[in-house]
């Protein structure tokens, strides 16, 4: 594989970078924990009265959403603020990808080559992919730069064979 390409980061791909990074899974399993404790509290508080199944599943419904909404708002407006505050993730940047490495060259601030043996994970959602150097430390490659599905489909091949399947972390790097 050997791709080059310009490349900007917007605030909706940093918004979507970090939904992914945060992991909506945890969050999701709390809510659902959350919810289900109250619901049952509540409905042991009022186990006689004849509607309290569809107010328990009402109270669970209400709460889970209130809970997941509250988060993605909270992602999303934490993400739109750092990305305001690092002018630099604005920036203009060509990269190159080749079987071997990731070469990242800014204009102004010089150039890094990455390796792919130096990146121990990677996610991968609808319209993202990150590649992670460390448990905080990812590269952010959105769908929209790559010139086709064929090609972005061969990025998450070429992920998959140098760093692993989707998802799962090396225990040790090369």
């Amino acid at each position: 594989m050997d791709l080059r390409f310009e490349a900007q980061l917007t605030v909706d791909d940093f918004i979507a970078a970090q939904r992914l990074h945060a992991g909506h899974t945890r969050m999701l399993t709390f809510c659902l924990t959350t919810a289900v404790i109250v619901v049952a509290v509540c409905w042991a508080l009022h186990a006689t009265d004849a509607g309290s199944l569809a107010g328990a599943a009402a109270m669970f419904v209400l709460w889970v959403s209130i809970f997941w909404g509250t988060y993605s708002r909270r992602v999303a407006g934490r993400a739109a603020r750092i990305f305001a505050r690092q002018p630099n993730l604005e920036l203009a940047y060509h990269i190159e990808i080749t079987d071997e490495r990731l070469v990242m060259c800014y204009a102004d601030r010089g150039s890094w080559t990455i390796p792919w043996r130096d990146f121990y994970q990677w996610k991968s959602g609808a319209t993202i992919v990150l590649a992670y150097q460390t448990a905080e430390v990812f590269r952010i490659f959105p769908r929209r730069w790559f010139a086709s599905d064929a090609d972005f489909a061969g990025f998450k091949e070429l992920l998959a064979k140098t760093i692993g399947p989707a998802g799962k972390a090396r225990q040790t790097l090369p």
